[in-house]
């Protein structure tokens, strides 16, 4: 009888020691899972952020193309309806006061995207020493995508060249203001 005591004993111990194994395999499973789960939502994260940083760069890529146009392009161009137009005609008017900023929004149907995805671009410019004829152009890009926003701004420097028509390069011809890329941040 005393025998059957200890094998029942030993038994109900082994029992035991089973079952907490048992439950730190399944907590170990558990902690495994909840990993996985959190890397693949960090992944969700970072690709939606690369795609608003993909976005953002793309755009002040093509603004950056339509902008920085030489003297010589844009005699062969002659394109209207450009930023370079734009920017050009608002600051040598004065109809944008320097400092002021304007900001774009562009449609999410023109990116064949739903609500998940939005971009706008702000321009601001400062006088420089000699008025705008020396001016810094600031572009800032916006852009969300799936609730993940990113930012670059572009800085431009203005130069002037005189029209081609000019060889005397008289004064009381206008000059026409041309962009160059400073620094991208």
């Amino acid at each position: 009888m005393k025998q059957h005591r200890q094998r029942n004993g030993q038994e109900g111990i082994a029992m035991i020691i089973v079952v907490c194994i048992m439950a730190v395999l399944v907590m170990m499973s558990l902690a495994l899972l909840l990993a996985s789960s959190v890397m693949t939502q960090n992944a969700g994260r970072v690709k939606d952020q690369e795609q608003s940083r993909i976005l953002a760069v793309s755009l002040a890529d093509e603004l950056e193309k339509e902008l920085t146009v030489t003297p010589s392009q844009q005699e062969k161009t002659q394109a209207s309806g450009t930023i370079l137009e734009f920017v050009n005609s608002k600051i040598t008017s004065g109809s944008w006061p320097s400092g002021e900023e304007q900001t774009f929004s562009l449609d999410s149907s023109a990116l064949n995207q739903a609500n998940e995805l939005s971009a706008q671009a702000t321009l601001s410019w400062e006088e420089g020493e000699n008025g705008y004829t020396d001016a810094s152009l600031y572009i800032t890009v916006h852009c969300i995508y799936h609730n993940m926003p990113f930012f670059v701004t572009t800085i431009y420097n203005a130069y002037t060249a005189y029209a081609a028509d000019d060889e005397n390069q008289n004064e009381d011809v206008q000059d026409t203001l041309y962009w160059i890329r400073s620094e991208r941040r």
